[in-house]
């Protein structure tokens, strides 16, 4: 349904980046990280984008309401496999539109390392996400 460089587009003018750091005392470091992207707008434009991801082998969740206080609709990507896909394939070296991703692709890069099972790892991840 869109073209790549209209995906490319849609993230760099759309897309949020989410870095979630929760206190997990079953994992050796003591933090779960989560990594998500989120696009907001019509019913009919997220579901547009997420047929088309999956001609990229990227999954996706679409909600029609994100919850009961917030009632949009809104399209998710979770799990470093589809976000790196993201990444390396439509968040190219440009600025976005809120100046937002760039920590966040920081942030995938560490993870997708695996660097964030570390403590200078987890440490940068606290460092970009504006906690340390």
């Amino acid at each position: 349904m869109y073209s790549e460089d209209m995906l490319k587009g849609i993230f760099l003018a759309k897309a949020k980046g989410h870095i979630g750091l929760t206190k997990n005392n079953d994992i050796l470091i003591g933090y779960r990280t989560k990594l998500t992207i989120s696009i907001r707008g019509s019913p009919k434009f997220l579901q547009g984008i997420q047929r088309t991801l999956v001609q990229y082998d990227i999954e996706s969740k679409f909600k029609p309401q994100q919850n009961k206080n917030r009632p949009t609709p809104i399209l998710i990507i979770s799990g470093i496999r589809n976000i790196a896909l993201v990444v390396h394939k439509f968040l190219v070296d440009l600025p976005d539109a809120n100046d937002s991703l760039s920590g966040f692709k920081r942030a995938v890069r560490i993870v997708a390392e695996a660097r964030h099972l570390q403590l200078e790892g987890l440490e940068e991840l606290f460092r970009i996400k504006g906690v340390m």
